[in-house]
């Protein structure tokens, strides 16, 4: 499970996801909720995400790169 901290004025959250930290990244979950479940990934393959927050004010910059190990 990923997780980060809210965003003010976030209203939903767009969630990327790549095998590689330069990318190519592919959009894996769109959220209101700051946390999301990821499927379909590879057991012990490690992935890189990035979230950012669309809000009344249209969309936020990329967080920083997180790197997580699929369980």
């Amino acid at each position: 499970m990923l997780n980060w901290g809210s965003v003010r004025g976030g209203k939903s959250y767009l969630v990327d996801c790549a095998s590689n930290s330069n990318g190519p990244w592919t959009q894996v979950a769109v959220t209101t909720d700051t946390q999301a479940v990821i499927s379909n990934l590879v057991s012990g393959t490690k992935y890189y995400f990035r979230v950012r927050a669309l809000g009344a004010a249209g969309l936020g910059p990329w967080s920083d790169i997180a790197a997580k190990m699929a369980a």
